[in-house]
């Protein structure tokens, strides 16, 4: 799946994560990358 694939199906690339599932405002506040990863 590429990028444009992954973000019309709306899901993560790697893991297929839909990403409605995200708390974007976690995201935008986390400063640890190591976090984020996981």
């Amino acid at each position: 799946m590429d990028d444009a694939t992954a973000l019309i199906a709306g899901q993560t690339k790697k893991y297929n994560i839909p990403l409605s599932h995200f708390e974007y405002k976690y995201i935008q506040n986390c400063t640890d990358g190591k976090e984020l990863e996981r």
